[in-house]
């Protein structure tokens, strides 16, 4: 048999990592089963993590999807799917309760059935454009939904502001009155 042929049996057979790609990309693919981790992103601290919206998010909380663009791009729209979709798992993410509460608030309509913030972003040309266009927005949300909102101090009306209402109500009330029709005595109708 093939020497080649036999060691790639052998290592598929070890679960051996696979050669190295050659040529021009062969940077570009990482070997992803070792990058993912376990399926609970809390467990593991070594998970990597990006920063959005001043939050490290585990990397396996995002999902993306390229699609066709049906904005700018000439020629090449039809060919290139340029169109970006992020997906933000929220039971992944690890947020903190309050964080997650203010971010499905604010993504309405965003927020779908199976607890995932939808971003769309087609309005560059480049695939990579609009992905980082999609974690722009992304992150604009979590930014939002980070600032806790400022609590309401409930607060009375000034003695001075009181009496001006009373005496705009008088104004009011006297005008209406003049208003009215006269009052005419029952012996006059006859």
């Amino acid at each position: 048999m093939d020497n080649v042929f036999m060691e790639r049996l052998w290592r598929s057979l070890n679960g051996a990592a696979k050669r190295p790609r050659r040529g021009r990309n062969r940077g570009a693919r990482a070997n992803l089963d070792s990058a993912r981790g376990p399926s609970n992103p809390c467990v593991d601290a070594r998970m990597p993590k990006i920063d959005i919206g001043g939050l490290g998010i585990p990397k396996s909380a995002l999902r993306w999807k390229f699609t066709h663009a049906s904005g700018p791009g000439g020629q090449n729209v039809n060919k290139v799917s340029t169109a970006a979709e992020c997906r933000l798992r929220l039971d992944v993410a690890g947020l903190p309760d309050d964080v997650r509460r203010r971010l499905e608030k604010l993504a309405g309509s965003r927020l779908n059935a199976a607890g995932e913030v939808v971003v769309f972003a087609d309005t560059q040309r480049s695939q990579t454009l609009n992905r980082k266009a999609a974690l722009a927005r992304l992150a604009a949300l979590i930014e939002r939904a980070c600032q806790a909102p400022k609590p309401r101090l409930p607060t009375a009306p000034s003695a001075s502001a009181a009496a001006r209402r009373r005496e705009d109500k008088r104004r009011r009330s006297a005008a209406k009155e003049w208003r009215q029709a006269p009052l005419i005595p029952d012996e006059d109708r006859g």
